[in-house]
Formats: structure tokens, sequence, C-alpha cells
């Protein structure tokens, strides 16, 4: 990278005579005080230092060598071989190169071009930051060299350790000793300074997981994610970005605030030495600020796109309150995006500020306009305002009184609550009714014209069925009554079999619907319900819907229960009504779980899972082991039964170990079941003994407990994966 030098004249003072060069001092002593300086105190991450620097230096040698779209390699550290190793497909270096770049603070070869990252002569060096030494192996297609690079009493030396033919390919390897402790920060460390490399590296010796926030929205040079977490990537580098007191608009402050993602170009930024951050200079700041004003106005475009198919100034408003206004989903910080891009966001020329509509008409400028809020109280008693200030299309829906009386039928507007139903993408129920009566249709014009509700979908008053007011204690009711009194008042209810857990509200009537059956002739499969709640006995006597459904589903899945099988709730008062063609749903379940239990398979399944279950070492889960063991070795038998085992349950259909699960009111430990078909402690006990290592790649388990990569399990496979490579050699 270009180095940015100053543009501005020097200053000098009157009667200045010729200047003096100032260098670096002759003397050894010196020379090494600076090199200690630099490479013990320059870095304050030093894993990170090196896995960058060497990382970011193999990139280059590739980019240099024409070959910039090739991943460099990258084996990462692990217990059996604490050992990194970067390699790049570059063109390799001469002896008096490898000299004068790890040897010489201050020499570098990057310093005409911003088509490569380096520039400073230090980051070659960066191993002797972490350790005391570390080696460099060129190839040249035909031969190799091995150095080592070490210090001795404060001066870096190098060594030539070997000289030998070789066919692999051009290039450079640098490779870093890993002291035990730091394995799993090495892991850790690539997974975050790796993931913004142009061409992924290749990963050897632990997984990786590159992955970042994906964008919720993209332009020039830019990527909104929306985490609060911002980065300015240049040459493969991730910088955290901050926004400097002052540097920065408001708007630009909010951008960096909410995560966003900003390239530039090599050459565009100011890093540090030590290139851990960036130097917010003047040059730094600007350039940071115009890609900041491109977001916002690119932004801007994107939403305006969006909402640009709106067939209404309702519905565009409506669009707008989705992706801003919301506070009940994970897209709460739109309300801080909305600061940025403010009034740029337009449709048909109109530019839409908010997402809310001012639909008052108390002042009187327009004669003949009654605007009333409803909404519904928990006691089902109506509430009215005049309050209409800040309505919300999301929240509302606008009725058209079209009755001849124009009066404000209150059982229509209940009929209005009772019969909607959830919408949009979180199935939400709209809160309030805004009732909109007009003397004629000139007051009518007039009002839609100033408000700009050309287009706005209406509901028309009279196609709302009222509410009978004559419920009380009568047998029968009116077909008018809605469907949400008449499970109300039903003695009988269904669960709702298409509704997904929890995808409608949080009421306990909501997972149910009304039934007209006959108790004592009538037959079905039934349970007791008080308050939508059921009573399946013992612990289960106030079980909520949404558990009750989840149980039906997962039966209806695992054959205890007909697909289309109803599931009836009976209301306690009419418990005891309830005729002989009538069974609980408890016992039904038991009945059809003994009749499952006649199949041998079945009760095989239910064997090897609990067999799973109880057995806690675990490394069976490792699948990926499974093909590269022998399947004559006791790891591989073991492994394969465990694997075998462990899928019994998904053959039974239904989730047998949830805390929602069918086990959650039957007595599954009342049947009597065969042996597993493996001992999968006793072949756990031979593995053991066979391959003693084993305890030593286990974080949780055997009797040494020992933690090693990242703890993952991904992380524990890679090391597996090693283990049994050995073994196979």
């Amino acid at each position: 990278m270009k180095i940015c030098q100053s543009t501005e004249e020097p200053t000098l003072s009157s009667g200045a005579q010729v200047p003096i060069e100032i260098g670096l001092s002759d003397r050894l002593e010196d020379q090494q005080m600076i090199m200690t300086v630099l490479s013990d105190s320059l870095y304050t991450d030093k894993i990170a230092a090196v896995i960058r620097e060497y990382a970011c230096n193999a990139a280059d040698a590739n980019v240099e060598a024409g070959v910039g779209d090739t991943p460099i390699e990258v084996r990462l550290p692990n217990k059996l071989e604490p050992t990194l190793a970067i390699r790049d497909f570059g063109f390799g270096m001469s002896k008096e190169q490898v000299i004068g770049t790890f040897c010489k603070m201050g020499s570098s070869t990057k310093r005409a071009s911003n088509e490569v990252t380096g520039m400073l002569g230090i980051g070659s060096k960066a191993g002797i930051a972490y350790g005391d030494s570390f080696m460099v192996t060129s190839y040249s297609g035909k031969s190799l060299v091995i150095y080592n690079i070490y210090r001795e009493q404060g001066q870096l030396k190098l060594a030539i350790l070997h000289e030998g033919p070789s066919d692999a390919p051009m290039g450079l390897e640098v490779k870093v000793p890993v002291r035990q402790n730091d394995i799993d920060s090495f892991v850790q460390t690539a997974q975050r300074v790796l993931r913004y490399f142009r061409v992924t590296p290749i990963i050897q010796g632990a997984t990786c997981d590159f992955s970042r926030s994906g964008p919720q929205y993209a332009g020039t040079g830019w990527r909104y994610t929306g985490d609060s977490s911002s980065v300015a990537i240049m040459g493969n580098v991730g910088y955290d970005l901050k926004a400097p007191a002052g540097s920065f608009t408001s708007q630009a402050e909010t951008l960096v605030s909410l995560g966003v993602e900003l390239d530039f170009e090599i050459g565009d930024l100011e890093v540090a030495a030590n290139r851990e951050g960036l130097q917010y200079k003047d040059r730094t700041v600007q350039a940071i600020a115009a890609r900041l004003k491109t977001v916002e106005q690119e932004i801007a475009e994107v939403f305006t796109n969006e909402i640009s198919g709106a067939s209404s100034f309702w519905e565009a408003k409506l669009k707008y309150s989705e992706v801003f206004d919301r506070t009940s989903t994970s897209r709460y910080s739109y309300r801080s995006l909305k600061d940025v891009v403010g009034k740029k966001i337009m449709w048909n020329g109109i530019a839409i500020g908010s997402g809310t509509f001012n639909l008052d008409a108390t002042d009187g400028s327009i004669p003949g306009v009654s605007v009333k809020r409803y909404s519904l109280t928990s006691g089902r008693r109506l509430r009215s305002t005049d309050y209409v200030h800040d309505v919300r299309p999301v929240d509302v829906e606008l009725i058209l009184n079209d009755l001849p009386t124009k009066t404000a039928s209150p059982n229509r507007l209940r009929g209005f609550f009772d019969a909607r139903v959830p919408r949009g993408p979180h199935n939400d129920l709209v809160d309030s009714a805004i009732l909109l009566t007009f003397e004629d249709d000139t007051a009518k014009d007039a009002f839609i014209k100033e408000k700009k509700l050309e287009g706005a979908p209406m509901t028309l008053f009279s196609s709302i069925a009222p509410v009978s007011s004559s419920l009380g204690g009568s047998s029968s009711r009116p077909a008018s009554v809605s469907a949400h009194a008449a499970k109300h008042h039903a003695s009988v209810v269904s669960l709702r079999d298409g509704l997904h857990v929890n995808a409608s509200s949080n009421a306990q009537s909501e997972y149910w619907e009304g039934q007209s059956v006959d108790l004592k002739k009538g037959k079905g499969t039934h349970v007791v319900i008080d308050r939508f709640l059921a009573d399946l006995g013992a612990g289960n006597k106030e079980m909520p819907s949404s558990t009750l459904l989840h149980i039906v589903q997962q039966c209806r899945k695992g054959g205890l229960l007909e697909k289309d099988e109803l599931v009836y709730g009976v209301k306690r008062p009419q418990a005891d009504k309830v005729g002989p063609g009538w069974v609980n749903l408890k016992d039904r379940l038991e009945t059809n779980l003994k009749a499952m239990a006649k199949k041998p398979a079945f009760l095989q399944r239910v064997a090897d899972h609990n067999a799973v279950v109880e057995h806690n070492y675990g490394f069976g889960r490792y699948e990926r082991v499974v093909p590269q063991v022998s399947d004559r070795s006791v790891l591989g038998q073991y492994l394969k039964a465990w694997k075998f085992m462990n899928r019994a349950y998904q053959g039974l259909g239904f989730e047998w170990a949830s805390d929602y699960s069918v086990a959650a009111i039957l007595s599954v430990g009342t049947l009597v079941l065969p042996k597993p078909s493996h001992d999968l402690d006793a072949m756990w006990k031979r593995a053991l003994h066979t391959y003693p290592l084993f305890p030593l790649l286990c974080s949780s388990y055997g009797p040494k407990q020992v933690s090693f990569s990242d703890g993952s399990p991904e992380g524990q496979i890679a090391v597996i994966e090693e283990y049994v490579k050995l073994l196979r050699r």
C-alpha cells in the first residue's frame, strides 16, 4: 500500500541552516532496543496480529503473482499439531528476499502499489511478537528452502534448516509454533480476522464459521446489517468503525450505531502502524463520511422502490409503517433508521416522513364530518375517542358508515371486533376501528381529498353482522351471533387443527372454535376444559391450549390419533352429560399406545432411544467420523451402533423427549421394553481401552476432562478426524 505523504509545505524558522537528517542509531544495542519495542509492544492482540499479518501477506503474494482469486491455505493449530501454518501460491522468495523481508525492520516491497496491503515492513516479523521463533518455507516449483527466524538476545537471526528438491507449487509458507493454552484462541481469532477476506481461505486443522450478519439492504460499497456493529473493510481486513465526536453528521452517526459494512479500496483509509485500527485523520474521516452519505441516499431509494408499488397513499403509509414503526418484531432498529432517511422516501412525488395519518375533523373546516376511534376493552365494553391524530394503517381499519340512520351501532362495532381475524406477517389483530360518518357525498369527497385517503380500503358498516344483545340465559342464539361469541356460549368446542402453535394470540379461546354436537348421543374424542384450559388429570389439570394442540399434532404425526380426528373440548359444567359414545383423550391415547406396543419394532425403537438418552458419552454424534473408521475396529462398531440407536426414535413419528410431548401425559415407563440393540456402555469402555487418547479429546466426558478447540461440536469433530487419520496411517 502506498504511503500517505503530507502535502503541507515544511515550516522553517528564520535563519535556518542546512537541515540535519534524522535516522536510526548505528549502535547495535540501540537497534536491538528499537527491534524489541516494535516486536513486543506494537501489538495489543498478538494472536490476531500473527494471523492477520501473515494471511494478508499471503493474499498479497497471490495478487502479485496474478493468482489473486486463488485462496490461501491456513492450517490452524490443534492438540495433535500445535502450529499455525499459512501458505500462499505466489512467486516464493530468494534467500536475499527472505533475509531482507524477515530480518530487517522497515523493509517492505509493497509501497509502490495499492493492489496489496502491506507497506510498513513490520508485519512480517509478527511471529516474533508472539514467540521466539517461526519458520518460513519458500517453494520455487522445483526445490524448497526452510528457514528458521528466531530472536537471540534481542537480535533477529536467520538459519537455514533444510534445502532440497520439491515438486510442490511455488509460494511461501509461514509456520508459527503455538502454545497449548492458546490453541482455542487461535481458532476463535482466525474466525474473527479471516471472515473479511475477499477470497475465503481454505481452512485445515479446525472448523471456522466465517458467516457474518446477512445484509438486510445493500448498495454501492455498503451493506446494512442492523446488528449494532459497524466495520470498514479494506485490504481483507475489517476495522471496527467508530463515530468520533463531531466528525460525522447525525445521520451518519446513526448508521454507524445501527450496523453497516463499508468497503474501501486499499489506500483509501489510514490505519495504525499495528493495523489493529483506523487513524481518524481528516482524509479517513472524509472517506468514511462520503461512503455513509452514499448509504443514506441509496437506502432511501431502496425504500422508495419498495413503496412505489403501493396502489394508494394509505397503502404507501402502511408499508412505511411496517418497515419503520414496528416495535414488536426484531426489526425494531428501523425506528432509528427512519432518522437516517428523513423525508427522502417518496410515493408518486409525495414525501413520506411518517407512517401515520391525521384524520382529525373536530376543527370544523369540513362541515358534516364525524370521525371516531373505537376499541374494545377486556370486559367487552366499547371505548370511543375523538383523538385520531396518529393513525397508523397497520393498527386500524376504516369503516364507512353507510347506514341510513348514520348511527354508531354498538352491536355492529362489537360484531366487527368479534369477527376480525389475524392479518399481516405477524398475525396481529387490528386494535381500533375508525368510523367515518359523512352528512353527504360532498363532505365525504372533500375529507378524502384533504386527508389523501383516495383508494384507501374501507369496510361498509352495513356489511358487519351485529352481535345480538339478547344472549342472556337463552338456550338458542340468533344466526347473527359472531363466531367469537358462539364459542364462548357453546357447550362443546373443537381444537383448531390448522393453527400453528402460538401463531394467533395469547388468548386461550383462540385455539378453539364452536361446535354444535349432541353430548348424549354423539361420539368422539374429548377433553374437559375450564376457561379453555384442558383438564388431563394428575398434574395437568390446567394445561394451556397451545400445549394441548402441540400434543394432539404430535400424536397425529405418530399415529396415536387419526389425521382427521377432531378433539373436542367439553366445558366443565357439561362434563357429566357426556354420553357413552365419547372417549376421553387420555384414555384413547393410552389404548392406542398399548396397541402400538404389540409391535416389536415399536418397542425396540423406544428401548434404543431410551438407552441412548441414558448413555451420555456422546461421541456417536460425530457422524462425519464414521466413514473414516474401519467397521472392524471397536471405535467404528461403537460409532455405528450409537448412530443407529440415536436415530431410532425418529421412526416413532412423534417427539418423546419434548416437554410438550406424548410423554407429558402418558406413562411410557410402564411399557415392557426389550433389551437395547447394543450395549453402548460396554462398547464405549472397549473403545476407550483401545484408543486411550479419546478422553483427552473430549471436553465433557471421560475420566480426564480437558477442553480443546473452541469447545463446539464442529471443533471436536475436526480434532477427532485428525486423530482418526493418525490411527489409519
